[in-house]
């Protein structure tokens, strides 16, 4: 399906990685107007001259330099965030694995910088983003979930502990922005070729799984589920998925192109959602 996002102003966080310039390279595409966050100054503008060598009229693409691990980051988010246009659809990519290894040998600062950059700054961006869409009655926000947020993942504590509570922020802003024609949802991308990645590949081998590395080298070999990745978030960016709101939707395993047949039943249904398991669940009577 093509979509259409002329006039539609999106902000990317993490906007050089290997997600976040696909999908601001598709979204230029599409006519969207767009606001580039990225901690990497010359990468930033890299890809604001190649986004600036083809676009259509009045449409307006603007990066914003600025590193999510910085102390203050709440304030200087709000300053940047001040002379933005409203924002329209909210894609929440930047993300950092934080220490890799057994989490008491973590270094506290390094844990506490990934629990800030996954978790917090999210939630600063979509606090900012809501007032507009309420006031507009509609808006798009999507979080990037990642390995360690449905289940445990060894090695990579802060990582998928910040994650996971993104998607249990996810769940509960859904909720809360029901009545406002708010549609917030994250993603499961699955693993990608991005310079995250290729931590795990240069990391001490002793503290991650066999699995981890054939999963990262497989992932470089072949490009992984990036594609599938970015046409999810541009599906949820788009009014195609209006309605499907509170839903953690994996890239790779789920059949999200044909979402939208479902609406009604997602809407009352925790399919898709964090569950506590109990004993009935796997045939087990434990009274």
């Amino acid at each position: 399906m093509k979509y259409s996002f002329k006039n539609k102003n999106i902000l990317i966080s993490g906007a050089t990685g290997g997600l976040g310039g696909e999908l601001a390279t598709e979204l230029a595409g599409l006519g969207a107007n767009l606001f580039l966050f990225g901690r990497d100054k010359i990468k930033l503008n890299s890809l604001l001259r190649k986004l600036n060598s083809n676009l259509y009229s009045n449409q307006i693409i603007e990066i914003i330099c600025l590193d999510f691990s910085l102390k203050n980051i709440e304030e200087k988010i709000k300053l940047a965030f001040s002379k933005l246009p409203p924002i329209d659809i909210l894609i929440n990519n930047a993300a950092i694995h934080g220490p890799i290894g057994n989490f008491w040998e973590n270094d506290l600062l390094f844990w506490k910088n990934a629990f800030q950059v996954n978790f917090y700054c999210p939630f600063i961006l979509t606090s900012l983003a809501i007032p507009s869409m309420i006031l507009n009655n509609k808006g798009k926000i999507i979080n990037i979930a990642g390995g360690g947020a449905t289940s445990s993942r060894p090695g990579f504590t802060s990582y998928a502990v910040s994650k996971t509570s993104l998607v249990r922020f996810t769940e509960i802003a859904a909720d809360e922005l029901k009545s406002y024609n708010i549609d917030i949802n994250i993603v499961s991308p699955g693993a990608m070729p991005t310079n995250i990645l290729k931590e795990v590949l240069s990391h001490n081998k002793k503290n991650i799984s066999p699995n981890e590395i054939k999963s990262a080298k497989q992932a470089f070999k072949s490009g992984g589920s990036l594609s599938k990745a970015k046409d999810l978030c541009i599906f949820l960016a788009s009014e195609s998925s209006n309605g499907i709101s509170g839903k953690l939707i994996s890239a790779v395993w789920d059949p999200w192109k044909t979402l939208n047949k479902y609406k009604n039943k997602l809407k009352n249904s925790d399919i898709y959602t964090l569950r506590r398991i109990i004993p009935e669940e796997r045939n087990e009577n434990w009274n």
